[in-house]
């Protein structure tokens, strides 16, 4: 049932496909792989830098250890990070994606979320590729502080070299 227009959703394809009612057009969330899913060709999706995790380089330190929220989110959400990256094709067309995924500490970026960015533009200006990133985000990690914040220059400096290769860069 839509929680907007109480539309029955078991039979709605759009529903199923994009998470999106047909009644009422009401978008639904969805995770960084049902989103790849939506977008790559079927079996083309191939992770990069999967294995990149963040620590707690400031020993941030609040009721809940940051540790302890990166493993929570990690075993919840079945990711390393709050973002996916990789190579697929889209009508057949390679194609580099990177995929914020809100349900990892809200998608905000920390230092392994700006690395994982900046590779992905870096592998997508190397073998002459568009890019195409979906934007979940809360912002930055507050919990990483200034490090954080830093991500976002490490991030245009990426771009600017795919900037300059005059490839296409699609951000949703």
């Amino acid at each position: 049932i839509c929680l907007v227009c109480e539309a029955n959703l078991t039979a709605c394809n759009l529903y199923t496909e994009y998470r999106t009612c047909a009644e009422c057009r009401f978008h639904y969330s969805m995770t960084a792989r049902e989103r790849i899913k939506s977008l790559a060709d079927p079996s083309t999706f191939k992770e990069m830098n999967r294995s990149l995790m963040s620590l707690d380089p400031l020993s941030f330190s609040s009721r809940t250890s940051y540790k302890q929220l990166l493993f929570r989110d990690q075993n919840r959400t079945g990711l390393t990070e709050a973002i996916v990256t990789g190579v697929c094709s889209i009508g057949g067309s390679p194609t580099i994606l990177a995929i914020l995924d809100f349900g990892f500490m809200g998608g905000t970026m920390g230092c392994v979320v700006g690395e994982k960015v900046a590779l992905a533009m870096e592998q997508a200006a190397k073998r002459k590729l568009p890019i195409i990133t979906v934007v979940t985000s809360g912002g930055a990690r507050i919990q990483e502080g200034i490090l954080s914040l830093m991500q976002m220059a490490k991030t245009t400096m990426a771009h600017s070299k795919l900037s300059e290769e005059g490839l296409p860069f699609i951000t949703v």
